[in-house]
């Protein structure tokens, strides 16, 4: 069994096609930024968010081809960091710049819906 964790679960949860393309581009900027910062590795983001998953799970919300396009771009970042090392950083600054532009297409005016974060109540018995 794979390394488990007894600690606390939670669980990002968006409700919608809007909301779930607001909450990945989000989470893509961010993780965009840590790889930037050299919090974490293109390895690391590529294996947490950007793979075809998400992208799926975008694409059936109906994202807007452009923001596919950019996860797409972003799920290459490994590679480009290992074969192109010369090119990256600006491979990772136009995903960066493209996942801002489109932020200000997909992120609402007014402040609605639930949280994204949502902590599961602890099981009693334990």
């Amino acid at each position: 069994m794979a390394n488990e964790s007894k600690g606390t679960n939670a669980t990002f949860i968006a409700r919608g096609d809007e909301d779930i393309q607001r909450l990945v581009a989000v989470l893509a900027l961010g993780m965009c930024r840590a790889v930037s910062a050299g919090a974490v590795s293109a390895a690391y983001a590529c294996h947490r968010l950007f793979g075809p998953a998400v992208i799926s799970r975008v694409h059936e919300a109906g994202a807007a081809p452009e923001l596919l396009e950019i996860l797409n771009l972003a799920s290459e970042l490994e590679a480009v960091e290992r074969l192109a090392p010369d090119a990256f950083q600006a491979s990772l600054d136009d995903v960066d710049a493209r996942l801002v532009n489109i932020l200000r297409t997909i992120a609402p005016i007014v402040l609605e819906g639930e949280k994204w974060l949502v902590v599961p109540p602890r099981d009693a018995s334990t």
